[in-house]
């Protein structure tokens, strides 16, 4: 189904770390045709990690093709050396500008990123940048929740 801009439409994400996709899937299936250009700010490999870099590069491109007919991974921490863990205090400006630059040229329908849920440092930048991202382009934002979940049943933290 071709979007208001009368292509196909095209969903830009703003990911904390490489496996954040997978709790997002949904919204990938919502849009069976769109073209994805995927951003992950962190290299998603914490301190204490005993796998590597090079091993979620791997299993996030191998997820991604199982996901969409159509799509872009760019492995922004890593390239920018923004450790799991530090966005908050890693990501600077030119960095900023840089993502606002790929969006422009990308021109995406939606852009999808984390729900801001407080707790999560990496997560919750992610959000943030991603907001502000859509802002400068009077963009719309799909947020998805990663391990909390309020609901009116069950008004407490949900964790996964």
């Amino acid at each position: 189904m071709p979007s208001s801009k009368g292509r196909e439409p095209r969903n830009f994400w703003i990911l904390a770390h490489p496996d954040d996709e997978i709790l997002a899937l949904h919204l990938a299936l919502k849009f069976p045709d769109a073209i994805n250009f995927v951003i992950y700010l962190t290299d998603g490999v914490p301190n204490s990690a005993t796998y590597s870099q090079m091993l979620r590069q791997q299993e996030a491109k191998a997820s991604w093709n199982l996901i969409s007919k159509s799509h872009s991974v760019s492995f922004f921490g890593t390239k920018n050396s923004i450790p799991d863990g530090a966005l908050a205090t890693s990501f600077e400006e030119l960095h900023f500008q840089s993502l606002l630059e790929l969006a422009k040229v990308f021109d995406p329908d939606h852009i999808i990123t984390l729900e801001f849920e407080g707790g999560h440092q990496d997560h919750d930048v992610a959000s943030l940048i991603a907001t502000s991202i859509a802002t400068n382009l009077d963009s719309s934002v799909l947020r998805f929740p990663a391990y909390r979940a309020v609901t009116a049943r069950l008004p407490l933290y949900a964790v996964m």
